[in-house]
């Protein structure tokens, strides 16, 4: 099983009158949690990111065929699917992370061209210590956050009460349950999942603390 020292941290590990504490690199690959070690944590990452990927190509087939009068720009470039691209890549980084760091610990050992390059390309960064990138992970996950609970909330405050369809005499819901299942399971993909996960992520999947000034 992985440690919390050596080898990423090793060598990297900051000065005698500055604050020794993990990166936020390492404390997203363990919960805060005792009741969630790191090996049933991997797991709920590799499934998180298997809901995502099901979910993403459904929802993908939605908003394409509703989108299809629209150019392709407009679609690419929605706010709900900004922000379920970034929240996509930060789960699959967070999974390989916490995967290599658990039963990969020391990537020089593993064998084979292709198993090695691969491990070495998604694994934790070798130089934990370097600030430059503990504040871009940090502005990484802060971004992700803050694009996932805006667009939650923007959506179900926002645009659906100033939505005709959705304020309809058929009730509140019936855009939302009226038209097939795929539509409802593509709308709570788009501006809730997102949401609900970072909020678990930030609650139960890692120890990230407010970066130091």
């Amino acid at each position: 099983m992985a440690k919390v020292t050596t080898p990423l941290l090793a060598g990297h590990l900051p000065g005698p009158n500055v604050t020794h504490d993990h990166p936020p690199h390492l404390r997203v690959t363990h919960s805060p949690w005792n009741w969630i070690p790191q090996r049933v944590l991997v797991k709920l990452r590799g499934m998180l990111v298997a809901w995502l990927s099901s979910s993403g190509i459904l929802t993908a087939i939605h908003r394409y065929k509703e989108f299809r009068d629209h150019p392709i720009w407009f679609l690419i470039f929605h706010f709900g699917t900004v922000t379920f691209v970034l929240h996509f890549v930060f789960q699959i980084i967070t999974f390989l992370w916490t995967f290599h760091h658990m039963y990969h610990p020391h990537r020089d050992s593993v064998q084979g061209r292709v198993s090695s390059a691969f491990v070495r390309a998604t694994s934790l960064p070798s130089d934990l210590g370097n600030p430059r990138k503990q504040a871009r992970f940090h502005m990484f996950f802060s971004t992700t956050t803050v694009f996932s609970l805006m667009n939650a909330i923007s959506y179900w405050f926002v645009t659906r009460p100033h939505n005709p369809d959705a304020t309809a005499i058929g009730g509140p819901f019936t855009d939302l349950f009226g038209h097939g299942w795929l539509r409802s399971f593509s709308i709570f993909s788009t501006y809730t999942m997102p949401a609900v996960s970072m909020l678990i992520e930030t609650m139960f999947f890692n120890s990230i603390k407010r970066p130091q000034v």
